[in-house]
């Protein structure tokens, strides 16, 4: 595992610092994911930096598909959203839960990842709420990423049995974490959808 983060970065790094931040934009934009390179960015430039890119190709990607969304496409995710009645009560939740459920919903298995800045683009949520809600939901996966990827390279002067040590226990906070946010956020997001009439 540290040897692939490490090998990672060292491929990523003959691409030269632009191309990279252009890169890692434009994975922003698409419905993929884009872990691998935040994980590069803390290989790359250590936690601090790699943070600060991060959470800025992060927001400014996000913010792109989000625009791309509500401007190009929002009838045909509008579509797509109407014949999943789950998709259509956390959309009538957006608006009133504003930038908290902005937050939540992007924490949250409720939406397949990588999809939810179109659904969000598409969605009744303001684009302020939606601005504020996506700065604040991308800080904990960029921490968790690009220590992940800061890491690598102090674990890999440590000896073998201790760098299998350490690498396990980090990969089990950082699973313990996802799992437990995500169980909040789906609880919380499950809570604020209105109750289905009929």
């Amino acid at each position: 595992m540290i040897e692939w983060m490490q090998g990672i970065a060292a491929h990523v790094a003959t691409l030269g610092v632009p191309i990279f931040l252009v890169l890692y934009l434009l994975v922003n934009m698409l419905p993929v994911p884009s872990w691998p390179l935040t994980v590069a960015a803390g290989a790359m430039f250590g936690f601090a930096k790699g943070v600060a890119i991060a959470l800025s190709m992060n927001f400014l990607g996000s913010v792109g598909a989000f625009l791309v969304s509500r401007y190009l496409l929002k009838r045909e995710v509008q579509k797509i959203i109407k014949r999943h009645p789950r998709l259509k009560a956390v959309d009538d939740a957006m608006r009133e839960g504003g930038w908290k459920a902005v937050t939540l919903l992007q924490m949250s298995p409720a939406v397949p990842f990588g999809l939810q800045n179109y659904f969000l683009g598409a969605s009744k949520v303001k684009t302020s709420s939606y601005l504020r809600g996506t700065a604040i939901c991308g800080i904990p996966s960029a921490m968790v990423y690009v220590g992940a990827g800061a890491g690598a390279r102090w674990v890999s002067t440590m000896d073998s049995g201790a760098k299998w040590a350490g690498l396990a226990a980090g990969l089990a906070a950082t699973v313990a974490l996802s799992v437990w946010i995500g169980r909040i956020a789906r609880r919380r997001l499950q809570g604020s959808q209105p109750p289905a009439t009929g």
